[in-house]
């Protein structure tokens, strides 16, 4: 699962976006707006991680988001 964030009531901002690690991820409390395209791009994205997702360095969290 891809988690990302954005700032509400502006939504998707490109430069404003928020990335977490799924193990530093306690609760999802809003999903948000999801459909069938959605769906197969989550399929096709976790058949990619399954394949590829050694080769992606991935960051660390060290400290609470302030």
């Amino acid at each position: 699962m891809t988690i990302s964030a954005c700032v509400y009531p502006q939504g998707l901002v490109p430069d404003q976006v928020l990335y977490f690690n799924h193990e530093n991820v306690d609760e999802v409390v809003f999903e948000g707006f999801k459909d069938t395209e959605e769906e197969r791009f989550q399929t096709l994205y976790q058949k990619w991680q399954e394949e590829n997702g050694q080769s992606i360095k991935r960051g660390k969290v060290t400290e609470q988001l302030k």
